[in-house]
């Protein structure tokens, strides 16, 4: 499930803190200008069917994740004032809307603000406030912090894809998922620009991450 990731990332951060189409055909093609843009098409597409109580927790979960995302993005451009961190915090608010789509048809609430910082899921909130610290330390580490982000990402929804069954849930997350590949890809070839080497840190299919970093993925889907 998808606390194993978030555990497992807090076990890392604990010891290394003193580093649209309505297809899915189409998730493979976008990078990060042309995601914002099929994003919000991804929005605007069809919702049909019916969903489980597992379902709805998982859209619950991934737009708290997503705005976790956002708003750790947004305080790092606050921070260092570089376009990779402004860009993708705009597009995760693209996914914020995607996936507020499914809360919106299928008659979801959630309990949350839209107020930078605060979450619904404690997991999340914990894991925000310790991202901001590393992100503190330097630009690397706030580099750092968002490729972990984005690995967690990819592999929380990569879980809830095993196990969704509505075509509406598994469309928005195939599409986020693309776009999370994008994500951490940009991280990575920041952190390559600075001379500094990504180690992947949850990812264990290195087959799956040089498809990501190679802009193949699409090939293996």
């Amino acid at each position: 499930m998808k606390t194993r990731f978030i555990f497992t990332v807090f076990t890392l951060l604990a010891t290394a803190m003193f580093g649209f189409s309505c297809s899915e055909e189409m998730t493979g093609t976008d990078e990060l200008l042309n995601e914002m843009k099929i994003g919000e098409l991804a929005a605007g597409c069809p919702v049909s069917g019916t969903i489980t109580g597992e379902e709805a927790a998982a859209i619950l979960f991934m737009y708290d994740e997503e705005k976790m995302a956002r708003d750790l993005y947004a305080e790092f451009y606050k921070m260092y004032k570089i376009p990779v961190f402004k860009n993708i915090s705009k597009s995760e608010n693209v996914h914020m809307q995607a996936v507020g789509s499914l809360v919106k048809a299928f008659g979801l609430k959630y309990n949350g603000t839209d107020k930078p910082g605060e979450f619904v899921n404690p997991e999340i909130a914990r894991l925000y406030s310790q991202l901001v610290e590393m992100g503190k330390e330097s630009l690397t580490g706030a580099l750092k912090a968002g490729a972990l982000v984005e690995e967690t990402d990819i592999l929380d929804l990569q879980d809830e894809l095993q196990s969704a069954g509505n075509a509406s849930v598994k469309r928005v997350f195939t599409n986020i998922l693309a776009g999370s590949e994008n994500h951490l890809r940009a991280f990575v070839n920041q952190l390559k620009f600075r001379k500094t080497i990504y180690e992947p840190v949850l990812i264990k299919d290195l087959d799956y991450y040089k498809a990501i970093l190679s802009n193949t993925t699409g090939t293996r889907k």
